[in-house]
């Protein structure tokens, strides 16, 4: 289930990094472009700096997929009818809300228990 609330997140940030290339007046490249940095951008630093192995795209290329098409049916959409400025926001506000979720409800994601590593306060007279 996880996995699908990932392909989600990332099909939901395609989908707002091709509206905002059409509004820029980009074309279907430059909407692709800009759809795989806002999908996979976050996920390939993280992999990257966490030193997971091969970035999780590249194990996967179901997100490969997904992220063109959602970018180039995005940008075909957007060329045909106006799409208001909300749909942006909302779709930016739906990829934040899964992408931050779903850490929270994997099972390997333990919060650990902080202790107080700083000395007593003392007063100063």
């Amino acid at each position: 289930m996880f996995h699908y609330l990932d392909l989600l997140g990332v099909i939901v940030f395609a989908v707002s990094g091709a509206l905002e290339a059409r509004k820029r007046g980009m074309d279907v490249f430059g909407a692709c472009a800009i759809g795989f940095v806002t999908a996979l951008g976050g996920g390939t630093l993280q992999d990257m700096v966490l030193q997971h192995g091969p970035v999780f795209w590249v194990r996967d290329s179901t997100y490969i997929v997904l992220v063109t098409l959602a970018s180039v049916a995005t940008f075909l959409t957007a060329q045909r009818h106006a799409v208001p400025r909300r749909i942006l926001l909302i779709a930016d506000a739906g990829g934040l809300a899964v992408a931050g979720a779903i850490p929270l409800a994997l099972p390997s994601f333990v919060v650990a228990p902080t202790t107080n590593s700083l000395p007593p306060s003392r007063t100063i007279p």
